[in-house]
């Protein structure tokens, strides 16, 4: 009933496709971009896909719209993105600029935990030993892993009964040990996605840390 372009989102598709219909709802999207050459009305709609997975597991063949689509991807916060969430802290702005300084060593510009804790710091006194504080209440205590929804979802994907995720942990341990890990090819390149997926770990310069 309009002539407009529709956009359809469909959020937290990680989630969808574990639900019954999940391979459906994909063969849907796929039908809908396939019917574009002959039904020129469906080239007005247009499908956005938010949440964590990749190209592979959407596109199911080469001819999918998926194979096409465009990835984009979120990057951490730079410090210069970060300063200017510091002007929430209020204050003198060097100050300000420490205690993100502070959260940024903590969370290293992952863009949730970082607007998380630097909240949590806003809403107390605005020290720099309150950023510890709010890294160990609502990060580090036993709790938390279960409470704070990122680490829930960080720990459901990396405790699955399989391979890859076996293979993710042993590679966790090594990161945690300090040590940067360039992989190319092998068994633990899908252990290497499953750990930039969950958020654990991030790729810089073609190697994960």
């Amino acid at each position: 009933n309009t002539t407009a372009d529709v956009t359809v989102f469909v959020d937290e598709i990680e989630q969808a496709l574990k639900l019954p219909f999940g391979t459906e709802l994909l063969a849907a999207i796929d039908a809908c971009y396939a019917r574009r050459a002959a039904e020129p009305d469906y080239a007005r709609l247009n499908f956005v896909v938010l949440g964590v997975a990749t190209l592979e597991q959407l596109a199911s063949s080469p001819a999918s719209a998926f194979a096409s689509a465009t990835l984009i991807e979120l990057p951490d916060f730079v410090t210069d993105q970060a300063y200017q969430l510091a002007i929430g802290f209020g204050g003198e702005p060097a100050h300000a600029q420490a205690l993100m300084d502070r959260v940024l060593a903590w969370t290293g510009g992952h863009p949730y935990l970082t607007q998380k804790i630097a909240r949590g710091v806003a809403r107390k006194a605005g020290r720099l030993e309150d950023v510890e504080h709010i890294v160990t209440e609502q990060l580090l205590a036993p709790a938390a892993s279960r409470a704070e929804p990122l680490l829930a979802h960080m720990r459901s994907l990396l405790t699955q009964r399989q391979p890859a995720a076996r293979r993710a942990l042993r590679l966790l341990k090594s990161l945690a040990a300090g040590k940067r890990i360039s992989i190319s090819t092998g068994p633990d390149v899908q252990a290497a996605e499953l750990l930039r997926l969950s958020g654990v770990a991030t790729v810089t310069d073609e190697r994960l840390a």
